[in-house]
């Protein structure tokens, strides 16, 4: 027979982090009227809506949404809402053969300024470009060919097969026991919890954390938080019962929606939040390919391609508890009751694996406002809680990385000897874990010379440590059946030292 060496095409998907850049945002809040005498709050939570390549250039574009709470020249305290969108592009070199960019944005940082009838603000952003790339090569399958011995494998790989996404409204009423005069504003963050695969459909279950801050009838700001969960399904025929969903989760605060219904000792606060949840599809894959080879009656020339293979960790899901504490400047009014806090965000700055833990740090804000009766004046303080999780999950190996997803809610505030602030809060978190091995497949096989033998009819193989019948068949140029059948005592894998004889029959060649 001849030698037909037959190949099958594999596109092997993984991701790769490209690079992190940053971003600055300046805007101007225009507020509603009169000039600001006094900020007690502005918050910031950016979120990428798009992105493209082209060549070795990714694109991308989102919003910032800020909210504020200040007190005017009347001393009459008022928020409010405002969305300023963000265009960039990140250069990426080693970019090859990306099939799909995955940026995200985080606010690390935000300044805010009063000026005579605006906030002036800026924020900075954090940008990460990771890439989805495809490993392509044509691997060997079969080797139509007699007088040659193959090694088989299987290959298995996961393919990427495209983006899933959603965007689900969670509609909440808020029941608020209080003499309500407005709302002056809702920061929502919303969290994964569960995804469930199916055939052509996903099962995503989450919650979105929010806080309300209100005025009173009496003028005394107050602030409330709240959770509500959600269950939804996405439908899309890429999505298998053993697919791998690389999950990022946002709360739109560009288009979220609040109304307010107020009776005399209460209000009924709806809020309208859109969460969008983005997933990139990875299913498994396996092909049966010849792993090694060689010929009994020829050299060959075999060729070898690296190929990047992504594999997954089971996701987890948790909530940890942070707490922390703050002193008042001497500088700053006297706090006699805390009134609540507002504002709440959470930054991470570093993840990972460490000894088989999840590393998660990180920093987690609030803003607290209290009261100073001997003026009867409203302050606030913005309160950094730093935070350092050690969390222990399953079969962690080191090299794993973590894709996290993190929100932050029930954030509690207690004022005590009227300068000390303690804080504890929770922190909902979502981690997808992956790593990328290199696996060595043959590309390319050629036929070369003849070989020529000697008139040996008996040999003897001493045995390294840990040889297969494979090695040694091999290393002899003999069949790894006839190894089995002259020495069916031996245990493979093999000692060192143990004596392999092998008997030719070289008569059978016409």
């Amino acid at each position: 027979m001849a030698f037909e060496p037959t190949y099958e095409k594999v596109v092997s998907g993984f991701r790769k982090k490209l690079g992190t850049t940053q971003a600055v945002i300046e805007c101007k809040l225009p507020v509603n009227e009169g000039r600001v005498s006094k900020i007690l709050c502005v918050d910031a939570t950016s979120f990428v809506v798009g992105s493209e390549v082209v060549d070795n250039v990714v694109t991308f574009n989102g919003f910032v949404s800020f909210h504020a709470i200040y007190e005017n020249e009347n001393a009459e305290i008022e928020g409010l809402d405002y969305t300023a969108e963000f265009r960039d592009k990140y250069v990426c070199d080693d970019a090859t053969n990306m099939l799909a960019p995955v940026v995200t944005s985080a606010v690390i940082d935000i300044q805010s300024t009063p000026q005579e009838n605006e906030i002036k603000v800026v924020a900075i952003l954090e940008i990460h470009v990771d890439g989805i790339l495809g490993d392509e090569t044509e691997v060997l399958i079969e080797l139509n060919d007699n007088n040659s011995f193959t090694k088989k494998e299987t290959l298995n790989f996961v393919a990427y097969s495209g983006i899933i996404s959603d965007r689900y409204d969670v509609s909440h009423d808020v029941e608020i026991l209080d003499s309500v005069s407005r709302v002056l504003g809702v920061c929502p963050s919303a969290y994964l919890e569960k995804i469930t695969k199916g055939n052509r459909l996903l099962t995503v279950k989450g919650g979105v954390n929010f806080d309300i801050c209100y005025v009173c009838d009496n003028g005394t700001i107050r602030t409330m938080q709240g959770n509500h969960e959600f269950v939804t399904e996405i439908a899309n025929d890429s999505v298998e019962p053993e697919s791998n969903i690389q999950s990022l989760i946002n709360a739109m605060l560009n288009d979220i929606k609040i109304s307010t219904a107020l009776d005399v000792d209460k209000a009924i606060v709806t809020i309208n939040v859109p969460v969008r949840f983005l997933g990139y599809i990875f299913n498994p894959r396996n092909l049966d390919i010849i792993s090694d080879v060689f010929k009994a009656n020829h050299y060959l020339n075999v060729d070898y391609e690296n190929i990047n293979i992504q594999k997954f960790q089971t996701p987890n899901e948790l909530v940890e508890r942070i707490t922390g504490n703050a002193t008042l400047d001497d500088n700053m009014a006297f706090m006699d009751e805390v009134l609540g806090n507002c504002c709440n965000r959470v930054v991470l700055a570093n993840n990972g694996v460490q000894e088989g833990r999840l590393l998660l740090e990180g920093v987690a804000y609030t803003t607290v406002i209290y009261l100073n009766k001997e003026e009867n004046k409203t302050y606030s303080t913005q309160v950094e809680i730093p935070f350092s999780i050690l969390a222990n999950i399953n079969n962690l190996t080191d090299d794993l990385i973590p894709l996290v997803n993190i929100a932050i809610g029930d954030v509690v505030a207690k004022g005590k000897r009227g300068k000390e602030i303690d804080i504890n809060a929770k922190l909902y978190i979502y981690v997808d874990f992956y790593n990328t091995i290199n696996d060595a497949v043959i590309a390319n096989v050629m036929q070369a010379d003849e070989k020529i033998f000697d008139d040996l009819v008996l040999s003897l193989y001493i045995a390294k440590e840990g040889d297969t019948v494979w090695d040694i068949a091999k290393e002899m140029n003999i069949s790894p059946n006839l190894i089995i059948e002259q020495n069916p005592e031996l245990n493979f894998p093999l000692k060192a030292g143990i004596k392999v004889v092998i008997y030719r029959q070289r008569l059978l060649e016409y």
